[in-house]
């Protein structure tokens, strides 16, 4: 038996212990005219859309909240397997490759101003730390471990950018 539940039939709406999905489902038979039901802690009302009530209590319970706890935890289970399935499809090696790459090309792209012609000269230690570090990042998808997650993705260190002095 749960202790909170919370059925709104217009709203599609079905709220067991907290937690609360809108989808697809039949009234229980006799309910077709419900406005609301609520339960909590071994008691409850129906409240039916001509504007009357009807408490129920916990010999009610099997018959008249069951079924709509049965529709909210057969909902539920789907919903646990498809966060299961999207999480183990973020975490699996092509997305998380895919992730890493993508951020790879954007701190590749962050040094890209640094090479252009109109830039003002880099010291050549500089420039020789702007190339290694883009190699490296180039270099990162050959490495042993690739794709890693990612938090534990071994990122070059950015180099300290010095202009030659005119």
């Amino acid at each position: 038996m749960r202790d909170d539940v919370t059925v709104i039939p217009e709203d599609e709406l079905i709220a067991v212990d907290g937690t609360a999905y809108t989808f697809k489902w039949v009234p229980v038979a006799g309910h077709e005219a419900m406005h609301a039901l609520q339960w909590h802690g071994g008691k409850g009302a129906i409240e039916w859309k001509d504007g009357t009530r009807t408490e129920i209590g916990s010999g009610d319970y099997d018959a008249k909240v069951g079924p709509y706890v049965q529709f909210w935890e057969t909902r539920d289970k789907a919903v646990k397997a498809e966060e299961a399935a999207r999480k183990e499809a973020y975490l699996s090696p092509e997305e998380t490759g895919k992730r890493v790459r993508a951020m790879r090309s954007m701190r590749l792209a962050a040094t890209d101003y640094l090479l252009q012609p109109d830039y003002p000269e880099l010291t050549e230690a500089s420039m020789a730390a702007v190339r290694a570090y883009r190699k490296a990042l180039r270099d990162l998808p050959e490495q042993a471990g690739f794709p890693w997650t990612d938090s534990t993705v071994p990122w070059p260190d950015e180099p300290v950018i010095t202009i030659r002095e005119q």
